[in-house]
């Protein structure tokens, strides 16, 4: 089996991955590395580099991962030690982490499909890198179209077996101060509104700080955006399909673009608020973004409207969250709404305390929710009622590998999650590591499949049908349960 992975990369030295004498990579595609520039569009562009099998290693291979969350997702899927299927083959598309959107992990996917089908194997695709944002209804824009695409084209049989992506982590718990940096704003009202974005900033530390509003209404509605500063400067309004607003003074730099014209479905609002210094030098009346309540508010039609925070930075310190105004609904992540996609949420396996690389116990006691779903994970119904996750298994402070690459500082907080006498390993939390433990099982259930007659929608269908149900009602759910879907995979 190959498991395909659109992440930040991965750090194939690891001995998570080694397989002999080599390691279990067999091709990787980094579209941030330009010392080959060899992967070609079809227009004769270029974006990357891609290495196959033996010329994945570290005097050949220029690609790594810095920022580390690729090695833990990989390690999750198919580690030695830490993965559900380690036995598998791995194929890595490595992303860039402020730009990726939409389109590139639709090449990501088409680049996994590709290197199957030349190695005539079957594979599975697990996505825990996907955009917040988006309309979010599973059935418009590129990525769902994509899947949904390769998943149809897969029903009578072929080499994908399954589409696994994460559920998202922005389920906000108030009571949970531990998780504070996930409990990004999510609204959504109907017609004439407003709502309150309350931002802290890193006022010490010029051009860092960035807050991204994503707003999506309906097609057929019409809304004005009018943003208000904490300073009282008014930006906008900014009326449907007119050039964006781009302004930068006192208040930071901000601008706001309100999209209908190609749009499918549903209208798109782009509200970005930054520091402006590393932007418009020279300008004196430039600042950093200002800190306090900002306001949004859309006039327009009767509409229902959806409001997210899509992406602040930093994230232990820019804060953009309005509780008054926040909904859990409708919060599963892009690519994880989609229908026959294998949405996976986590659940809590009790782990709360280990001892860290000083010897001290790092504690998550107080942390800790006693419910069995992981209170960081995002729950559905998706926007078009569609109920997600499929399926939960363990996510919360799991063993995971992490990348020789990353640099972690002294009083970094990762390094109370670095395990003592073993500084290949670290404690995580996130939906982004339950989702390839999904995909690993998956690969298993394949593997056991003596006739080779599993699709992708039986898969499903047997991880549903042999999971444990939690709950009653329309708060049950099903926790992945690995002995009794092998069992029933054999002989479906």
């Amino acid at each position: 089996m190959i498991i395909g992975l659109i992440d930040t990369g991965i750090d194939f030295t690891h001995p998570e991955f080694q397989r002999g004498h080599g390691h279990k990579v067999v091709a990787l595609w980094d579209q941030l590395d330009t010392t080959r520039n060899n992967y070609k569009f079809d227009d004769g562009s270029t974006l990357g580099s891609v290495y196959y099998d033996q010329e994945v290693n570290p005097r050949d291979c220029e690609s790594r991962d810095f920022d580390g969350h690729g090695t833990m997702v990989a390690a999750s899927a198919a580690g030695n030690t830490c993965g559900a299927a380690p036995e598998a083959d791995l194929v890595v598309v490595k992303v860039d982490y402020f730009n990726f959107d939409e389109m590139m992990l639709a090449y990501g996917i088409d680049f996994i499909k590709k290197v199957a089908e030349e190695r005539q194997q079957p594979y599975i695709v697990s996505l825990s890198y996907l955009p917040k944002g988006g309309a979010k209804d599973g059935e418009t824009g590129v990525l769902a179209r994509i899947l949904k695409g390769e998943l149809d084209a897969n029903l009578s049989g072929g080499l994908l077996k399954g589409i696994v992506a994460a559920a998202g982590n922005e389920n906000y718990e108030g009571k949970n101060s531990c998780r504070d940096e996930n409990n990004r704003m999510h609204v959504h009202k109907a017609g004439t509104a407003s709502f309150d974005l309350d931002i802290e900033t890193t006022e010490g530390n010029p051009w860092d700080d960035v807050c991204v509003l994503e707003l999506w209404y309906p097609l057929e509605s019409c809304y004005s955006i009018r943003l208000i500063a904490p300073s009282g400067t008014v930006f906008g309004p900014v009326d449907p399909d007119v050039r964006p607003l781009r302004e930068v003074g006192e208040d930071g730099f901000v601008m706001i673009s309100n999209n209908r014209r190609g749009m499918e479905k549903w209208a798109a609002v782009r509200i970005i608020l930054r520091d402006a210094d590393s932007l418009m030098s020279g300008r004196t009346d430039s600042g950093q973004l200002s800190k306090g309540t900002w306001k949004v508010e859309m006039s327009g039609d009767s509409g229902v409207w959806h409001g997210y925070v899509t992406y602040v930075n930093p994230p232990e310190l820019t804060k953009a969250v309005s509780r008054k105004d926040h909904t859990n609904e409708f919060k599963i992540r892009s690519g994880g709404n989609v229908r026959d996609v294998v949405t996976v949420g986590s659940i809590n396996n009790g782990v709360v305390s280990w001892r860290d690389l000083f010897g001290s116990v790092t504690d998550y006691t107080s942390c800790y929710d006693p419910d069995e779903i992981s209170h960081f994970s995002s729950r559905g119904p998706t926007k078009t009622g569609v109920n997600k996750p499929d399926i939960y298994t363990e996510g919360a402070w799991v063993k995971v590998a992490i990348s020789k690459d990353v640099t972690i500082e002294v009083n970094d907080p990762r390094r109370r999650k670095t395990l003592q006498a073993d500084e290949y390993y670290i404690m995580e939390e996130g939906t982004s590591f339950a989702a390839p433990r999904v995909a690993g099982a998956m690969a298993l259930m394949v593997a056991n499949d003596n006739d080779s007659t599993l699709t992708h929608d039986r898969i499903k269908y047997i991880l549903e049908q042999t999971a444990r149900r939690r709950g009653k009602g329309v708060g049950s759910y099903l926790c992945l349960d690995l002995k009794k879907a092998l069992e029933m995979s054999t002989r479906y």
